[in-house]
Formats: structure tokens, sequence, C-alpha cells
């Protein structure tokens, strides 16, 4: 048998596109502590299901990336 014999076959899953993949609620962002600190988000809410298509876009600077954890921390 040659290896094309044994190639892995995958089943794209069925989806009516309602499933919940990402469910968020009273998300907060905080840059700094204590009297230095800025509130930049507050009670956000997101909720994306599988049928949704989701862009983060904004100009450089605009803070896309500030969800990404604290190397470190």
């Amino acid at each position: 048998m040659s290896p094309r014999d044994h190639a892995m076959t995958v089943d794209k899953p069925t989806t009516t596109g309602d499933e919940v993949l990402v469910d968020c609620r009273d998300a907060a962002l905080i840059f700094g502590r204590g009297a230095r600190a800025v509130v930049a988000v507050h009670g956000a809410n997101l909720r994306v299901r599988s049928a949704d298509r989701l862009a983060i876009v904004g100009p450089s600077g605009s803070g896309k990336s500030s969800h990404e954890p604290e190397s470190g921390a």
C-alpha cells in the first residue's frame, strides 16, 4: 500500500451557525494601579456565534492588541 492509501479524512463539523464560541460578560481593561489607574473598558459584553464574522480594526496605536496578557504576569 502506498501512503496515499492511508490518507486521513476529516469530516467538517455540522453546525447551525447558532453555537456560541465566545461569551464575554462585563469585561474590563484597566491600565496602571491605584490613583494612576486608567479604566479603558468597563462593562463590555461580547458574544460570538459560529456563523458570525469578527474583525478588530483601528489605526496603529489604538489598542487592538491590548487584550493580550502581559508576559511574566
